[in-house]
């Protein structure tokens, strides 16, 4: 490090070297001139705003933007945030890396992996996730020398979901120093491979002494189409331990199995419910249409089991009808989404009263499964604070299941999915309005339309306001849209622009799941305005960015910049 008199010394010979850093005559006396060089040692300084400032005025003059400066500017700043000691720019910073795009910027993902901090790894993992390259690879398998089990866990994960040649090995030497605790997690991952020693491996996992293990490795060969082992599966079945059967009747009838009726059919006269269920849908999936009403008898007897699956079976419609409006929530939820599922609107109803709106009893869902983890249902708990008071996953999981609904009656016939979004403005639903307002850009009709521009002028909710003004900007509707968005943007730039919710420790986090960055719902609207305006490709959206990172809030340019390189590239 050089003393801080060699550093003004260092200065003033760039100075000399190069004579068009003087100082501007005239009102904006004591701004530097533009040099590209002496900007980007202002930048290394420091001295952002004055190096952004003198920019500025190059491209009024010009009328052109200098694109190799301003991807050195970012990079430099990303550069920068990274090596400071304080934890919220590097997060900001690893956003900005990872938002970019930029393979420049792949070095700052190896060094969040490389921190030792679970927060900065796990931004890192998912940003390195979406890569497909070598380099990006080769940081995934650093992560597997990490103290933390659970970053280990996920790099593991995506590894083999990208089939990597090494991802056998690193999830083998998981598994084996790991034996007991996390052993059941690893079927899916040899399943995912799908190599012959990974299959090898799956094999060996149905004969394991723990249950647990064995119904992964069965459920998990079936749902990946590892038809390989179908010969393991059938002798499987036939063995006495009840949730093995369950599991293995899945497995038969999802494999398309034929050869496996008789023993299917010996299954279902079991005296177990859900094995008896398990093997009457594989038995219905394999041509015997006659067990169908054996389902639908275990529904109307409100098994909520046999009531979900019959969301899979065509014609059950009128049997579902009859118990959507059943006193017990768990049949009336179950009975709902079983018809979402087959895009009948009678769901409707009790969709928005019981899942979408926020429920006066305080809701929260969550998936039930089968002892053979073969079959699915919804489960409703009223008094959820004080039941998951602390356990913040519960309420995010039921937010995902919520979400998956509103998704799914994207399917129901145009009228009725409208009138679902039309009461959930109206009742302000806001955990839901960002996914709303995105299925109606989807759809894109003309009524899909013209409630956004109902609903941009809604008075008292400008969560709402702002997400029906971005959707429309994004579908390039006539109208003062672009001028709104900017002026939000503008207003909201002395905000901090990320602010995450709290980290969730392991116990509390699905493995299944992507890690994605959960943001505060202003954050999501400003990133979600950003994401619009480059794709849109706005002219302007360089200068509103230059213009943030000079006068907005300084802990911002992290990840402006990393905005900034991918509207450019």
């Amino acid at each position: 490090m050089y003393p801080k008199i060699k550093i003004k010394w260092l200065c003033g010979l760039l100075c000399f070297l190069f004579p068009y850093t003087s100082v501007m005559a005239g009102k904006d006396k004591g701004y530097t001139e533009y040099n590209h060089s002496h900007l980007l040692f202002l930048v290394r300084m420091g001295n952002v705003s004055q190096a952004i400032k003198a920019y500025e005025c190059y491209h009024k003059q010009t009328g052109k933007h200098d694109f190799e400066f301003l991807q050195e500017m970012a990079l430099l700043l990303l550069d920068q945030g990274y090596r400071c000691s304080d934890l919220n720019t590097r997060l900001m910073t690893l956003f900005g890396a990872g938002i970019c795009l930029n393979e420049r910027a792949l070095y700052i993902l190896k060094e969040g992996i490389s921190s030792g901090i679970p927060e900065l790894q796990l931004i890192s993992l998912n940003f390195l996730s979406q890569y497909q390259n070598d380099q990006a690879d080769e940081n995934l398998q650093r992560a597997l020398n990490t103290k933390h089990p659970l970053i280990r866990l996920e790099a593991a994960y995506l590894l083999a979901q990208k089939k990597s040649p090494r991802a056998y090995a690193y999830a083998e030497a998981l598994m084996y120093r790991w034996e007991g605790i996390l052993e059941e997690v690893f079927p899916e991952f040899f399943a995912m491979i799908g190599t012959p020693e990974a299959l090898h491996m799956l094999c060996k996992l149905m004969c394991h002494s723990h249950e647990e293990v064995r119904l992964a490795a069965i459920i998990n060969a079936a749902k990946y189409g590892c038809d390989e082992l179908l010969y393991k599966i059938r002798t499987l079945a036939t063995h006495k331990e009840k949730a093995q059967q369950e599991a293995s009747a899945f497995a038969l009838g999802l494999l398309k199995d034929e050869t496996s009726i008789p023993t299917l059919k010996n299954l279902s006269c079991s005296n177990v419910s859900h094995v008896q269920l398990a093997a009457w849908k594989a038995l219905y999936d394999l041509g015997c249409k006659e067990y169908k009403i054996l389902i639908e008898n275990a529904a109307k007897q409100k098994d909520i089991y046999a009531i979900f699956l019959l969301g899979e079976l065509q014609e059950s419609h009128d049997c579902l009808a009859l118990l959507i409006n059943d006193p017990n929530i768990q049949v009336r939820v179950n009975a709902a989404m079983a018809l979402l599922y087959l895009q009948d609107p009678r769901c409707t109803k009790v969709l928005l009263q019981d899942i979408l709106i926020t429920h006066p009893q305080d809701m929260c869902y969550s998936s039930v499964c089968s002892p053979g983890k073969s079959l699915t249902a919804w489960r409703a708990t009223s008094g959820a604070h004080p039941h998951f008071k602390d356990n913040l996953y519960a309420f995010e999981r039921s937010l995902k299941m919520r979400e998956e609904a509103l998704t799914k009656a994207l399917d129901l016939p145009e009228q009725d999915f409208l009138q679902i979004a039309k009461t959930l403005f109206t009742c302000q639903q806001n955990d839901l309005i960002p996914l709303l307002t995105d299925l109606l850009k989807k759809l894109n009709t003309p009524a899909a339309i013209a409630l956004l521009q109902e609903h941009q002028q809604q008075i008292g909710a400008p969560l709402i306001r702002n997400y029906c003004n971005l959707a429309l900007y994004s579908l390039k509707v006539k109208g003062p849209y672009r001028e709104n968005l900017y002026r939000w943007v503008t207003n909201s730039k002395k905000n901090e622009l990320l602010q995450f919710r709290p980290f969730l420790p392991s116990k509390l986090r699905d493995l299944k799941d992507n890690y994605q960055l959960t943001l505060e719902e202003h954050s999501q609207l400003l990133i979600a305005s950003f994401e619009s305006l480059i794709q849109n490709k706005d002219e302007q959206f360089v200068n509103l960015l230059l213009e943030a990172m000079q006068d907005g809030n300084p802990i911002n340019r992290y990840a402006l910049a990393g905005l900034l390189m991918r509207a450019i590239h």
